[in-house]
């Protein structure tokens, strides 16, 4: 199923995939939430080794990377996120911006694409008092857009946003 419109309201048959997916991921945060030191590095690539009747190959590769540095109650956090896909991909494997810890402004799912990137910064502030909690207050830069197709990157159409939050651990 080769669609260069995946914003269609139509769905696709029903079929079967067969990849093998190999995957490395370092990971050296103090935290899984709220990580104040370390980093997390991601690679994986996902490809089929094999076709049989009825099933659905395709590739694809992601790349991430994020950081965390911290001086007392300040934390700084950069990050990025690539990933590519080959045109053979189906829909329900398309990459996809948004939700609110992806991309602030724009709903999980909503932009899809076979190419994706984007980046982050985000600053947090650990408060020096607790509402029941420790209590966190975060403002974050997001940019980053989807592509159904190799041919249509733009890093023009790169959209923006900035978020704030206060969250609680």
């Amino acid at each position: 199923y080769y669609d260069t419109d995946i914003n269609h309201e139509n769905k696709p048959d029903f079929y079967s995939v067969n990849t093998l997916k190999f995957e490395t991921i370092f990971d050296s945060e103090d935290k899984i939430d709220f990580a104040t030191k370390g980093r997390v590095i991601g690679l994986s690539l996902e490809t089929n080794l094999f076709s049989t009747s009825g099933s659905q190959g395709f590739s694809k590769a992601i790349l991430e990377y994020k950081a965390n540095h911290t001086t007392g109650r300040h934390t700084w956090s950069p990050g990025f996120y690539f990933g590519f896909a080959d045109i053979s991909t189906p829909l329900p494997e398309l990459f996809d911006l948004g939700g609110q810890d992806d991309f602030f402004g724009i709903m999980e799912e909503q932009e899809m694409g076979r190419q994706l990137a984007r980046g982050q910064f985000e600053y947090r502030y650990k408060a020096p008092f607790t509402i029941f909690f420790d209590t966190y207050f975060s403002l974050r830069y997001d940019i980053g857009a989807a592509w159904a197709m190799p041919e249509a990157i733009k890093l023009s159409e790169s959209k923006h946003a900035i978020g704030a939050t206060i969250a609680s651990d």
